[in-house]
């Protein structure tokens, strides 16, 4: 996962909606920019569960998955948040995601 941010950062084009060319450090620094680094932090929340066994209790896992999910929308809502303000963050980006995570989870 930190390769793939960091071929992100590099220009490479492996984020959803980078131009073929990418934009590297300026795209992660953008709206989706708390989102990424979100996306590490629960990758790291899951994997830890994982490693005590978490993974085979499904209530367990669906707890840590729950948790990640919560802290990488956090994290999102608050970098858009300093962007385009908390109200439009909230509206953009939280709200039209919340069906599709819990589904997720």
């Amino acid at each position: 996962l930190l390769l793939y941010m960091a071929e992100g950062a590099m220009g490479f084009p492996v984020f959803q909606g980078t131009p073929e060319k990418g934009v590297g450090i300026a795209y992660m620094l953008g709206s989706t920019g708390g989102y990424l680094a979100g996306f590490v932090v629960m990758a790291a929340i899951v994997g830890w569960a994982a490693d005590r066994g978490w993974d085979r209790h499904p209530i367990k896992l669906f707890n840590a998955m729950l948790v990640a999910e919560v802290v990488m929308m956090a994290m999102g809502f608050a970098w858009l948040a300093l962007l385009i303000g908390p109200e439009k963050s909230w509206q953009f980006g939280v709200v039209p995601f919340i069906v599709g995570d819990l589904i997720k989870v």
